[in-house]
């Protein structure tokens, strides 16, 4: 753990997936995935009874009962694996390589606080969540930087360095009218300015500016 803090810094795993099988369109998304991408890994544990209503009806908890769900995790992808070993997740065009084989590897990280809690809970229950995951849930890639992007405003927002003015404070964090930050609407704009020498007079002001 980092100085003041409990929990691990860092919680390293692998998860192994075969694309055998499979489409090449599907074969082609999920050799897509990228580093710092998030995948949800999830424990189902199918009910005795099959669910044979309509989805729409199901509320949350609901749903969970439906399909079994048992646990589910986040992890932020570091690099993903062929067979060989190559890593094929490199951002980099020029550099990305042809996948070998059909079984993937992906490098991750999970989340520290999670992981603790589940060790607490896995000491005193017997039990083993991880080893128990047994599905790979991945996101649209346009959705999937919704971390990144909270990171970023957290990092922006907490920073000794970086003074965001007030009138962006909620237009940054989503909230409010975007048209309230522009120039005219604002309270603060400037009615009158006085420009002294700068402009001899009327037509001087305009052809300054065509």
């Amino acid at each position: 753990p980092r100085v003041g803090e409990s929990v691990p810094a860092k919680v390293s795993a692998e998860l192994t997936y075969t694309l055998a099988n499979t489409m090449h369109r599907v074969r082609d998304e999920w050799d897509q995935f990228r580093e710092h991408d998030v995948v949800f890994l999830v424990t189902l544990e199918p009910p005795a009874t099959q669910f044979t209503g309509r989805l729409e009806d199901l509320d949350v908890g609901e749903f969970r009962e439906a399909f079994g769900v048992t646990y589910i995790r986040g992890a932020e992808i570091l690099e993903v694996l062929d067979e060989e070993g190559n890593v094929i997740s490199d951002p980099n065009p020029r550099d990305r390589k042809t996948p070998v084989g059909d079984v993937r590897t992906v490098r991750c990280i999970l989340d520290s606080g999670q992981y603790d809690q589940d060790l607490d809970f896995m000491t005193r229950s017997g039990g083993d969540i991880y080893s128990s995951l047994n599905l790979v849930i991945r996101r649209k890639a346009k959705e999937n930087n919704f971390k990144a992007v909270l990171e970023t405003i957290r990092s922006l927002i907490s920073s000794q360095d970086t003074a965001i003015p007030d009138w962006l404070h909620n237009l940054f964090l989503g909230f409010g009218n975007p048209g309230a930050a522009q120039y005219f609407r604002m309270p603060t704009q400037i009615r009158k300015f006085d420009w002294r020498d700068t402009f001899l007079d009327r037509d001087h002001l305009l052809a300054s500016f065509p």
